[in-house]
């Protein structure tokens, strides 16, 4: 017998949470900013920017914000209408989880109830850092805080440590 695929079954689990979610009540509508890099390996002082880490942020931007959409808990507000502001931004300040709470306003001038911040810490090819902080709004106080270590620098280990991070450390109560 085959089973089935388990991204299918990972993104199933998603939508009965969801179903269970909806039937409670609101959606809580969150702003996900794009994951950013914190590479402090002796690869990227050589080389510098990585295009396939580029990649890799966007592949578990989306996939963070469609575990949190599929969850049927959050409404994810589209970033879009700040994307100038947000290019201005991250030409003065590296990374939004390091500018002093700039991200609230932000997400309020988006109408958003909570923020998600995600960055990669990468240490080494071998050795990576997934974090995640969920923060309300208004007040900046941190609802969620997580992080999960990847080991690999791939498509795979990145996916795989950002499931991890949705099943196991955000989406559980």
């Amino acid at each position: 017998m085959r089973l089935p695929n388990p991204a299918i079954l990972f993104l199933l689990s998603f939508v009965i949470i969801g179903a269970a979610a909806q039937a409670r009540g609101d959606k809580i509508n969150i702003v996900v900013f794009d994951a950013t890099l914190v590479d402090t390996s002796v690869e990227g002082e050589v080389t510098g920017e990585n295009p396939a880490d580029v990649k890799r942020l966007a592949l578990i931007t989306q996939q963070f914000r469609d575990g949190l959409a599929a969850s049927g808990r959050y409404q994810v507000v589209d970033t879009a209408p700040l994307a100038a502001e947000l290019k201005s931004l991250t030409d003065s300040v590296q990374h939004l989880h390091d500018c002093n709470n700039c991200e609230l306003e932000l997400a309020r001038s988006l109408r958003a109830e909570q923020l998600a911040l995600l960055w990669v810490q990468k240490v080494s090819n071998l050795i990576l850092n997934l974090n995640v902080l969920i923060k309300d709004a208004a007040s900046g106080k941190i609802i969620k805080s997580a992080f999960v270590d990847i080991r690999g620098n791939t498509d795979r280990s990145w996916q795989h440590g950002t499931g991890y991070m949705l099943r196991n450390r955000i989406l559980v109560d």
